[in-house]
């Protein structure tokens, strides 16, 4: 091309040859069928011109009332001809115009996909302050924290792209990405068109599902007391069941004693008649694997918890006994959940408990249930003619992917499993890696987070050297999150943040991406001469001995705002403090 080759001239899908097992093989052909055809479509290979005129929105939107920066969209062929619809939809923006077609630009861009898996990337865009335009109460707005503004970002859903690339997503992209990036580490280098300076992920789904949901739950509740009514013997009694379960991990820094032994998923009587959110098998059944062994991990979203009457009391008896529960096993995290929904009020109070949001805990209900689904504005004739999309099939935020196997299930291994070989190569390449997660986040809890880093060796250490604890400050001073860098691996927890990190407190993620992600910010950086700094202010959020950052006090019900006496909150925190006094002497 006589500019510089268009971002999305899309040869990553040679890497998906390597591919996890939610994306179709990929065939190479150059013949495709495209759901919508629309006038000037080129015939000839993306990398040759024409492409970028084509897919420029050149008129305004529906709705769009303020200058929107210059985009590009449209349908990208997967040259996959047995499947019926081989394309995948991109919406990209540019953080200045004429910056996605200026020739040799060195200027970082970065593609973005969501997680589900089957969640739209354009419901990203629109819904969680990412994309120049967002969705409100009151229809479509300007964000002014759209990500556009320090880098050109293009929403995929699936990932495609060539240049000096930033990728990033979130949730279930924790298995995409990592699968991407081992599949570009075994290319040779002459085959790549694309080079990587950044991979990462919010939220990511890096370990086995029935684990990486349970091993957190003892540090949610630390958070979160709020959600056991701060009741001390029910503390007792999941911290009991924790530890005979095996779910309480001592991480040390650097990590000492090896890789974490196998893990024992255990299931009680409930067995799969409860529609939760954790996976069961059969009544009574017993898994046992390690952190990084491969086992079917269903991450989509499925089915809320649901109250019900407890005709057998013994079911929440919080007397220490020593032994599993028979009714939950091992499956913790939905006891806890079900105490909630059964016991603990504002919750309790819910009509319907699929409303019950374990992605962010302060919101009884989901701090999205009000806004505007954009399907509607998606779904406009007008809409889906300035962006090149088809016609003949209707947009939706989510879809329910179904695993193509008998078990209806992702049989793909966790990235745990050959983390660290994307790490010591990412190390080679210079890759730099990011994992990242929000603190009001009860689905994907960041403390599972950590226990992937410190199971990971890289560079000849387990885990990181030094426990996270730098803060890092938004634009106006206020303490945002903590952010920890070593030998290349970065992980950041957000405060206020829940598993779409971006939508309560935009302001925060945007300073985060554009300064450690995007950026080179060095606030964390942790190498042989230099420490990371551990300054903090008195309006930092309170930390226990065991790293948890205490979430905020209020929880929002409707329009009512919920808080516990005084007492009762130094109570608990007393006898937690207490207790982890007791456990360090012992």
């Amino acid at each position: 091309m006589s500019k510089r080759q268009f971002k999305l001239s899309f040869t990553l899908h040679s890497l998906l040859l390597h591919r996890p097992a939610v994306f179709v093989k990929l065939a190479h052909s150059s013949s495709w069928s495209s759901p919508h055809e629309y006038e000037g479509m080129p015939s000839h290979p993306y990398n040759e011109d024409g492409w970028p005129q084509y897919f420029e929105v050149a008129e305004s939107l529906p709705n769009v009332t303020w200058n929107s920066p210059r985009s590009f969209a449209g349908s990208i062929s997967t040259e996959t001809p047995e499947m019926p619809n081989n394309t995948l939809f991109f919406w990209g923006f540019e953080k200045f115009n004429g910056s996605i077609t200026m020739k040799n630009s060195s200027d970082p861009w970065m593609i973005y996909l969501a997680g589900g898996p089957g969640y739209s990337s354009m419901a990203s865009a629109l819904l969680e302050n990412i994309g120049p335009q967002i969705m409100t109460p009151d229809g479509l707005s300007y964000n002014e924290y759209s990500w556009h503004n320090f880098s050109d970002v293009f929403f995929v859903d699936s990932p495609v792209g060539t240049g000096s690339l930033y990728l990033l997503g979130e949730s279930y992209a924790g298995r995409f990405i990592p699968y991407i990036l081992k599949a570009y580490f075994g290319l040779d280098a002459s085959k790549r068109s694309a080079r990587f300076r950044k991979a990462g992920c919010s939220s990511p789904a890096l370990l086995d599902a029935s684990i990486f949901e349970n091993i957190p739950i003892v540090q949610v509740v630390e958070t979160y007391p709020q959600l056991i009514g701060y009741n001390t013997s029910f503390y007792d009694y999941i911290l009991e069941q924790n530890h005979l379960c095996g779910y309480d991990l001592n991480l040390t820094y650097p990590q000492t004693g090896g890789k974490f032994p196998p893990m024992e998923v255990k299931y009680g009587s409930i067995g799969d008649r409860i529609q939760g959110l954790s996976r069961r098998t059969t009544s009574e059944g017993t898994h046992s694997h390690n952190l990084a062994t491969k086992s079917p991990s269903p991450w989509a979203r499925r089915a809320k918890l649901q109250p019900r009457e407890q005709n057998n009391p013994s079911v929440f008896n919080t007397t220490l006994t020593g032994k599993i529960n028979s009714y939950y096993g091992c499956d913790i995290r939905d006891m806890v959940f079900e105490y909630t929904l059964n016991y603990t009020y504002p919750w309790s109070e819910l009509t319907d408990p699929s409303y019950f949001d374990v992605t962010d805990i302060p919101y009884v209900e989901s701090p999205r249930a009000g806004f505007v689904h954009p399907q509607q504005w998606m779904n406009d004739n007008t809409t889906r003619d300035r962006i090149h999309a088809p016609h003949n099939k209707m947009w939706d935020s989510y879809i329910r992917y179904e695993w193509e196997n008998q078990e209806g299930v992702d049989t793909s291994s966790p990235p745990m499993e050959f983390m660290d070989e994307l790490m010591a190569n990412a190390t080679t390449e210079n890759v730099g890696i990011l994992w990242f997660s929000g603190n009001d986040d009860a689905l994907s809890a960041h403390f599972s987070t950590e226990v992937a880093i410190q199971n990971t060796t890289w560079a000849g250490v387990q885990g990181f050297a030094q426990r996270p604890n730098t803060t890092w400050y938004d634009d106006t001073g206020i303490p945002s999150g903590i952010v920890h860098e070593e030998r290349g691996l970065m992980y950041a927890l957000i405060y206020g943040a829940g598993h779409q990190v971006n939508t309560v407190h935009p302001e925060r993620v945007f300073v985060f991406i554009r300064d450690f992600f995007i950026g080179n910010t060095y606030t964390a950086l942790v190498n042989s001469t230099a420490h990371a700094s551990t300054a903090s202010s008195d309006s930092d959020p309170e930390v226990l001995p065991n790293g948890v950052v205490l979430g905020q006090r209020e929880i929002y019900y409707g329009s009512k705002t919920i808080s516990w006496p005084e007492p009762t909150v130094t109570a608990f925190y007393d006898h937690v403090l207490d207790t982890m006094t007791n456990k360090d002497r012992n």
